[in-house]
């Protein structure tokens, strides 16, 4: 899983110089995709600060929908983040795996 995430994270690299908006939008759409698998990824917190590093870097992209893409998927990632460690806190430490699902949705509040 460590090493998919390595190579998640070099496809973001990538992903963020190239040339076509599109391309990165949907860079910034895989980054908020793989916020729960930064979240359970063995506790290690460096893959998930590269990521969150990225999206904040691509935060002025000088296409408006990009920015946009990395403001959500910066939010997702936070949100998430956050959501692990109250469950983790409320359950005593016992969480396992990633987060629930619909919990850091956009515009979901229920919490599932």
């Amino acid at each position: 899983e460590d090493k998919a995430l390595l190579e998640a994270v070099k496809f973001l690299k990538q992903a963020t110089q190239d040339k076509l908006p599109e391309m990165r939008a949907g860079a910034a759409r895989f980054a908020a995709a793989l916020a729960p698998l930064l979240i359970s990824s063995n506790g290690s917190t460096g893959t998930l600060e590269e990521v969150m590093s990225i999206c904040w870097k691509n935060l002025d992209d000088e296409s408006a929908f990009c920015s946009d893409q990395w403001a959500e998927a910066l939010a997702r990632i936070l949100a998430t983040t956050l959501q692990y460690h109250a469950d983790k806190n409320n359950s005593g430490g016992n969480v396992s795996g990633s987060p629930k699902k619909g919990s850091a949705g956009a515009g979901d509040s229920s919490g599932d």
